[in-house]
């Protein structure tokens, strides 16, 4: 990845952005110098698997092997490879079929006493709600995602059988990432802290929660998830807590502090140049 001039390998450009240096201690250490202080760097990288991030290939199969070429699927050869106790038996646009390993190394090494129960998963793509929602209502779904409180009460009345995390509203877990807006703070006029936070006063946080999400959620009161263990954290920093209702009339002001007017067609705007994001 520190080689890839082109930086369109998988997280070569964040990376060469991060990385100075590498060394190996030992079979089981690798050390990184970074150019800059990151205390992420493990979770954004290496830690957090749920979306990807960086794949450790297995050398014996990539040495000497063009990245940019070679084709690491093959069935007949148990390509591609992993750790895990389930080998990837099939893949198509619609459907991914994976087969327990009953040789994994992981039950021989004391990893784990014993292997998982099923012996097979089958991952489908269901298209829109409608066609999770009906699959799921006829037991033709372990598990599903991604519906609404609607299409969830639907199911629930068609199949008792179907449960959430709770019993009662929310029915979810939190997400570890609370939704945001981000800003380019780096250009005008979203450099200036007060207009980041006008705009911010300007969000009705609970309103979002209660058309966007049917209520089930929670307006952040922070960046930082609301699990129980982040409430030490959270409950010290209560000056900088987030109001969940809007309070337009204090962004106005704000951003009309720092030389923006409304013109005649209800826009900010300052010179000749409307406010715009």
């Amino acid at each position: 990845l520190l080689k890839d001039e082109t930086k369109t390998l998988a997280e070569a450009a964040n990376m060469q952005q991060w990385i100075a240096d590498i060394q190996k201690i030992d079979d089981l250490t690798i050390q990184f110098d970074l150019k800059s202080p990151n205390p992420r760097f493990q979770l954004d990288y290496f830690s957090v698997r749920v979306w990807g991030n960086v794949v450790i290939l297995p050398e014996h199969i990539w040495k000497d092997k063009d990245p940019f070429t070679f084709n690491f699927y093959n069935p007949s050869k148990n390509w591609p490879l992993g750790t895990g106790p389930y080998q990837l038996a099939s893949a198509s646009e619609n459907e991914f079929v994976y087969d327990r390993r009953d040789d994994w190394w992981g039950t021989k090494a004391g990893f784990h006493q014993a292997l998982p129960a099923p012996k097979r998963l089958i991952w489908i793509v269901t298209g829109a709600e409608e066609n999770r929602s009906l699959l799921v209502a006829d037991s033709q779904l372990d598990s599903v995602g991604g519906i609404t409180l609607g299409a969830f009460e639907a199911i629930q009345a068609i199949n008792r059988n179907v449960i959430a995390w709770k019993s009662h509203m929310p029915f979810v877990w939190l997400d570890p990432c609370p939704r945001q807006m981000s800003l380019n703070h780096t250009t005008k006029p979203w450099n200036s802290p007060d207009m980041r936070k006008a705009l911010s006063l300007m969000i009705d946080r609970q309103q979002l929660v209660e058309i966007a999400y049917e209520g089930t959620s929670i307006p952040s009161k922070t960046l930082f998830v609301e699990y129980a263990g982040m409430e030490p954290y959270i409950n010290t920093i209560k000056n900088l807590w987030i109001n969940p209702t809007a309070n337009v009339k204090s962004g106005q002001r704000l951003i009309e502090e720092n030389g923006w007017r409304i013109n005649t067609n209800g826009f900010y705007q300052k010179n000749d140049t409307l406010l715009s994001l």
